[in-house]
């Protein structure tokens, strides 16, 4: 876009297809492709090659414009009159400023609402654009602007960021208006349990996000006068110096700091210079002046460069900064689900599942994979069969879910399979699977009839009946008590039935007996997958031909599962387990849940935000549930590092600490602001009584006292050789800080005090033990051994070591004390309850598959845990142990 003179319009006519503004006219014109076109039009007809934009967001748009008018006479009215010239113009130009503000925001905002249903089409990991999918969800009017818009080099730029994760102003105000979108949507944005049988939502929703528009006040800040050069530099420093010292703007004292890293180039001092860049937060990376960097590291003498290596984290940020590549590498992006013209291996093979959406799992995928294959690789022809008739079960599912009216079946059912005419003992009609039940749709009248649901079966046998003398395969299926029992003729069909009505009935049985609703979601997912593998392997040409019954067998998850009893809890778990959740739902691999959080909901003016879940996962990614339904979030915080430590501040901020610590607006679940202090892994955050300060500890021994309104840096503590500092705690105004060595005591000053040491204990092992976590009681400190089953109990005041538990565990992982019992998770994946008085086992809880990584409180109702990669999930346990549990299968059958 640019403008220029009118007099200069008759050189702009003679640009062909370019759009024409012309403000002194108020009209907007395309010139013609034709040059001998003696008319130059400028009316509405010439316009009609641009397709007319969404209705709702144009609208908002003129809103906009109209407010801003009115409000702006209506200020100048109510305002006396200035008895200055000066004050006059000062307040004009600032006037200026708000108003050019709400332009550009205005304008954002249309943009924002225009594309907004973007988002959800997009697979980043597979680099993929819906295109089909997201025509499907605009309306009929809008799509001839879409059609036209999506083919452009523009949107394709745009889709690239999008892929690329960029944050920027677009991505910014997306996330902070999507709370208001998804009420207004009533789509629930979350990720959705369901397969592709559901009709597509609808995620163009055109909101006004003003109230979440920040009128910027610009600070001023006066250079002083020049005299001779150096003398002008150094009294820029000391100017710059002296507010960043002042400032209680945590963005302001940033803009400072990179003023002064010029300034301090500019005098020679280089490796200060440097420091202040290095120091900078993430959001200010791209503005680095690499070019500057490289000059003066290059300048830099032998020496300096050691002294500035030998800080934490500067050498990789300037290796990174001097390897890297200018240009710019653009990957392909996929706008097609076509299927291959050439054979897959495995890594291919996974993208393509995934693309497709028949499978997230990557177990499940590779399982697919070992089904299909030909030696090491899945070969074309067998896998666009297979494609074929997957897409070809997924057609037929929508027809039939078409033809059925919607009271039938639940908002989240989805139908998984349907068969043929067959004959039942309902007469002759046609059987549908469903992720929750059968059911029979008649030949003629296409009534509905409930068959049984899925969790009531208690016998599914293959049989054989007669019929004019001949043997028919068919199905029988009995209820427990016998009052249901019926049969279903499907010849040549009823052992691939008989694999899927198996898989969904154990799936659905596991789902209830570990109360795991992301099990209903698979077990459907192994289904479709085993249909159409059995279906395609009966081409003579698809590797897995001779082998069907293997292929199909392998991909029986739940059917083993249930088989081997795995899905049997012990009655303490059952009666004290609530739920489990995966928040790695709809990833490609299993990763481990490496910290957790609970925030109560809260109300402002504008919206009620409910109570979360926020998970750090392994793959460097925050994973947040609505703790009130226990949905997961569509969108995720991406980080540079794992967040290994979480805590709350306030209503409005969580601090997570990973390499830097990351604040997280709770109204948006965005990030805010990245403390850049600390140069290695922040492993723990605890903030004062009065929740004014936070103290941040990480590995490395460092630290960091905060006051947290201005997050100004107060104090900053180095605790000598006292490597690998995992927790810290603040209690009778002391701090604790756990190493693997000892708990070392220190006053807030930072002296040392004392250590609560543990190597005098006989322990019979040949591995050197390390304290994992430590927990503090009114009276006593308990601390986990990190390789060995064993807790050390000290008194609080004396400092001496009481007593030890042993538990028959490979290690402790974490602690958390709720009212008078101590939680203790174990690298086995088992829970062990004590009362912390009487140091008495209570319960043993059977929690996970693998070893418990992380565990909170939320308030004083529920512990929630954590495990690692093998497993995944995070379960919800009651902290009294007496809830009846049952209500489970009633609410999510």
């Amino acid at each position: 876009m640019m403008g220029c003179h009118s007099k200069h319009l008759s050189v702009v006519k003679q640009i062909n297809d370019i759009v024409v503004v012309n403000i002194d006219d108020g009209t907007v014109s395309i010139n013609q492709s034709d040059h001998n076109s003696d008319s130059y039009l400028t009316s509405d007809t010439n316009c009609s090659r641009l397709p007319s934009m969404p209705k709702h967001s144009v609208n908002l748009f003129k809103h906009h414009f109209t407010r801003n008018k009115y409000q702006r006479d209506l200020a100048d009215v109510s305002r006396p009159f200035p008895l200055k010239f000066e004050e006059e113009k000062n307040h004009n130009m600032k006037q200026i400023q708000i108003f050019n503000g709400e332009i550009s925001f205005a304008c954002l905002e249309l943009m924002v609402n225009l594309f907004r249903g973007v988002i959800g089409e997009l697979k980043i990991d597979v680099r993929h654009f819906n295109k089909v999918g997201f025509l499907e969800t605009v309306s009929e009017e809008s799509r001839p602007f879409y059609e036209k818009i999506l083919p452009t080099s523009i949107f394709r730029a745009f889709l690239e960021d999008r892929l690329n994760e960029k944050q920027d102003y677009w991505s910014e105000l997306e996330l902070k208006s999507r709370p208001v979108a998804k009420r207004m949507s009533l789509t629930g944005d979350r990720f959705q349990l369901t397969t592709k049988s559901r009709k597509p939502l609808n995620r163009h929703v055109s909101v006004s996000c003003f109230s979440v528009f920040n009128r910027q006040e610009f600070e001023t800040f006066y250079l002083p006068s020049l005299t001779t050069v150096n003398m002008y530099v150094r009294k820029c420093i000391e100017s710059i110096s002296c507010r960043i010292e002042s400032s209680r703007d945590y963005t302001a004292r940033c803009s400072y700091r990179y003023l002064r890293a010029m300034f301090r180039a500019a005098a020679g001092n280089y490796v200060q210079a440097l420091e202040d860049l290095f120091n900078l937060p993430t959001g200010f990376t791209s503005l680095q002046p690499k070019d500057l960097i490289r000059g003066m590291i290059d300048v830099l003498g032998e020496k300096d460069k050691e002294e500035l290596y030998k800080q934490k984290g500067y050498k990789q940020q300037l290796e990174r900064l001097l390897n890297e590549d200018e240009t710019v590498k653009r990957l392909p992006i996929k706008l097609d689900k076509e299927c291959p013209d050439h054979d897959l291996y495995l890594d291919e093979f996974l993208d393509i599942v995934s693309l497709h959406d028949m499978s997230t799992d990557y177990d499940i995928s590779t399982t697919l994979f070992d089904a299909l294959k030909t030696i090491n690789y899945v070969d074309q022809y067998t896998y666009e069969v297979f494609d074929l008739c997957y897409m070809e079960n997924q057609k037929n599912c929508l027809t039939c879910l078409a033809s059925l009216t919607d009271d039938v079946l639940g908002t989240d059912e989805n139908i998984l399979q349907i068969s043929p005419l067959i004959k039942t003992d309902y007469g002759t009609g046609r059987v549908g699977l469903t992720d929750k039940r059968l059911f029979f749709l008649k030949d003629g009248s296409n009534a509905f009839k409930e068959l049984i649901r899925l969790h009531r079966i208690a016998r599914l046998e293959k049989t054989q009946l007669h019929s004019f003398l001949k043997a028919v395969d068919a199905l029988t299926i009995q209820n427990e008590d016998g009052s249901i029992k019926f049969s279903i003729w499907l010849k040549a069909d009823r052992n691939c039935w008989f694999l899927l009505i198996q898989e969904m009935m154990c799936g659905r049985r596991v789902a209830i007996a570990t109360k795991d609703h992301s099990v209903t979601h698979q077990a459907a997912q192994n289904v479709l997958l085993i249909d159409a593998v059995v279906k395609s392997g009966l081409f003579e040409q698809t590797a897995h031909y001779n082998r069907i019954n293997d292929s199909a067998e392998s991909l029986c998850f739940y059917s083993r599962y249930v088989a081997e009893e795995r899905h049997i809890l012990p009655s303490n778990t059952l009666s004290a387990l609530q739920k489990r959740v995966d928040p790695c739902q709809g990833e490609r691999q299993r990763t481990t849940v490496e910290a957790l959080l609970y925030t109560p909901g809260f109300n402002t003016d504008e919206e009620e935000i409910p109570p979360r879940l926020w998970c750090g996962m392994g793959d460097k990614k925050i994973r947040i549930f609505d703790a009130s339904t226990f949905l997961l979030e569509a969108n995720h915080i991406t980080t540079k590092n794992n967040v290994i430590t979480f805590a709350s501040v306030g209503e409005e901020q969580v601090w997570a600490g990973a390499l830097g610590i990351y604040i997280i607006d709770t109204k948006t679940m965005t990030t805010s602001k990245t403390l850049t202090d600390h140069k290695d892994l922040v492993s723990s955050i605890y903030l004062t009584d009065d929740k004014r300060y936070a103290f941040s500890a990480s590995l490395d021994g460092v630290i960091i006292k905060w006051e947290i309104p201005s997050l100004k840096t107060l104090q900053v503590l180095h605790l000598e050789d006292k490597l690998c500092l995992r927790s810290l705690k603040l209690a009778d105004d002391k701090l604790w800080c756990g190493t693997w060595e000892g708990i070392h005591v220190f006053n807030e000053t930072g002296s040392w005090l004392t250590k609560l040491d543990f190597q005098s204990i006989p322990i019979k092992d040949s591995k050197t033990q390390e304290i994992e976590c430590f927990e503090i009681t009114p009276n006593e400190l308990w601390a986990g051994l990190r390789r060995k089953g064993m807790i050390l109990i000290w008194d609080r005041e004396s400092k001496e070591l009481k007593t030890t538990i042993r538990l028959g565990a490979r290690g402790i992982s974490t602690l958390v004390l709720s009212n008078d019992k101590m939680w203790v998770g174990t690298k086995q994946g088992e829970i062990h309850i004590y009362r912390a008085k009487e140091h008495k086992l209570w319960k043993k809880l059977t929690a996970h598959h693998d070893a418990i990584r992380s565990m909170c409180r939320a308030e004083d109702r529920y512990i929630l845990s954590g495990a690692c990669s093998k497993d995944g999930k995070v379960a919800i346990w009651s902290q009294t142990l007496s809830v009846d549990s049952g209500s489970y299968e009633n609410t999510q059958l």
